[in-house]
């Protein structure tokens, strides 16, 4: 039967065992993690900082296609262009607001 384990010191993912068990201090739970990064708070796993990280990275490289590409949102900071309403001033300030919020 297989059984799942996280470390009982920090809430990492010790995988899966069949029959035996980690040779670290570990808990049994009940639940694999969607993702291996995740850290188990002893109800639940939660996503490690590493992993909430990298979410956001992910979510500015995105917006560099999406929104604007990361040069001219530069640009724009550091030679303090103003931008006329519109298309270009609104992705800017979304950019700025998605940059604000990195953990």
């Amino acid at each position: 039967m297989i059984k799942i384990y996280a470390s009982s010191t920090d809430g990492r993912y010790l995988g899966d065992f069949d029959g035996s068990v980690p040779q670290e201090p570990h808990i049994e739970v009940n639940v694999r993690p969607v993702h291996g990064q995740e850290l188990w708070d002893g109800t639940q796993w939660n996503p490690s900082d590493e992993l909430i990280l990298e979410r956001w990275r992910r979510v500015m490289r995105k917006s560099d296609l999406s929104l604007m590409p990361r040069w001219f949102e530069d640009y724009v900071t550091e030679n303090s262009v103003t931008l006329a309403p519109g298309r270009s001033k609104e992705s800017y300030d979304e950019k700025v607001a998605l940059r604000g919020e990195k953990p």
